[in-house]
């Protein structure tokens, strides 16, 4: 099918243009946060769901408050990158774009991080790439599930390590209609020979073969 067909059949046309609109705003804030346009503490709920492997996610969602309750409006799964929580500017992103658009954002901490349990027996703080691509699909499902999502327009978002597993979920979940990534982390292989001096490179390598805690 025509990629134009596709999008005039889901009619995510506006809602994939308009995010993209919204990227220069972005950068104002972080740049220059004072000529950003001012957030509003948008209504938020808490939420919480299950993982296919029965671990507790926890987080927010976000819906614009001049929707009605009843209104099934698109979803976008937002998730952290590497370490980070969900306080640390998910929120003001999630609050910028249900300012701006009709759209919903649904917003976790990462397994084992912040709000969110890890699977017992399992230590926290542990970051496992399989784990968190599923748990985004997992994500999708619980916003699918929900009366005030369309559950045929759903997109994720990620930022650096969740920028690149959106882009790895965007692939093999087929109900994703929009993947957002921002700096995506791709290549950790490569990013380490830029980080690391090549001339402890293969010791360092090795050590991580034989099993051994470097610090």
């Amino acid at each position: 099918m025509p990629l134009n067909d596709l999008w005039g059949r889901l009619e995510f046309k506006h809602f994939v243009n308009s995010l993209l609109r919204l990227s220069p705003p972005f950068c104002k804030i972080y740049s220059n946060p004072k000529h950003a346009e001012p957030l509003h503490n948008m209504p938020r709920d808490n939420i919480e769901f299950q993982t296919a492997d029965h671990v507790t996610l926890r987080g927010w969602f976000f819906r614009p408050p001049t929707k009605a309750p009843e209104t099934r409006l698109p979803c976008l799964v937002m998730s952290h990158g590497f370490s980070a929580l969900k306080e640390m500017e998910l929120d003001t992103f999630a609050e910028y774009f249900t300012q701006n658009l009709p759209i919903s954002c649904l917003v976790y901490d990462n397994r084992g991080f912040g709000d969110s349990d890890t699977k017992e027996g399992q230590p926290r703080h542990e970051i496992l790439p399989s784990q968190q691509t599923s748990d985004i699909s997992d994500a999708i499902t619980y916003a699918q599930s929900r009366a005030d999502v369309d559950p045929d327009r759903i997109g994720i978002w990620g930022s650096s390590y969740s920028g690149g597993h959106v882009l790895w979920v965007g692939a093999v979940d087929r109900r994703v209609k929009v993947v957002l990534s921002q700096v995506p982390f791709v290549d950790g292989w490569q990013n380490m020979g830029r980080l690391i001096r090549p001339d402890i490179m293969e010791a360092l390598n090795k050590s991580y073969q034989e099993g051994m805690r470097v610090t």
